[in-house]
């Protein structure tokens, strides 16, 4: 039963750490994960790499920051201006010009991001596109499972203590019982 539990708070936690990095680089969960995987089977440290860069990227686009019209990028969403910023590589031949718009787009973990956006929009899709990952559904319904588990823990907790609380008055009551007592 431990090795079960184990388990499940282990893709607890998955979800969590999922949830929450798509939301700080502004990604839905599903293409988080799927772009996550495609970075960190490409680059050295690319999951890592890659939600530090969109976390940057994210926060410019927040920011309406002067560097995205500098390169030209007019996207709205963090998914959607990585998708431009590929784009955008592909057509440029001077990787110096590429490092510094990844830099200037993403911080400095996107000149980590450069051989992977170099390939363009449509390629970094066909890639995401054929990993695997959790959809939306999934992630809520593990929530609501791990949420459900809680309840369920606090519930056994309660309850075991208050059987626990009731025996032990039980076993007070009968030891003040005199011998006399319990021969009449």
């Amino acid at each position: 039963f431990g090795a079960i539990v184990s388990k499940l708070e282990g893709v607890f936690e998955q979800v969590e750490r999922i949830n929450a990095a798509a939301s700080k680089t502004g990604i839905d969960a599903e293409s988080f994960q799927k772009l996550s995987t495609v970075a960190k089977q490409d680059l050295p440290q690319g999951a890592e790499k890659f939600e530090a860069a969109m976390t940057k990227l994210n926060v410019k686009l927040g920011e309406g920051a002067a560097e995205l019209e500098k390169w030209g990028i007019h996207s709205t969403t963090a998914k959607e201006a990585m998708y431009e910023i590929a784009d955008k590589m592909a057509e440029t031949e001077d990787p110096a010009k590429r490092a510094a718009m990844a830099v200037d787009l993403m911080g400095k973990s996107g000149a980590d991001m450069v051989p992977l956006l170099e390939r363009g929009a449509k390629a970094l899709k066909e890639m995401a596109d054929s990993k695997p990952a959790w959809s939306k559904e999934d992630l809520e319904a593990i929530e609501r499972a791990h949420q459900a588990i809680e309840d369920t823990q606090h519930n056994i907790t309660y309850y075991l203590g208050k059987g626990l609380g009731n025996t032990a008055k039980f076993f007070g009551s009968l030891g003040a019982l005199s011998a006399d007592d319990v021969n009449n």
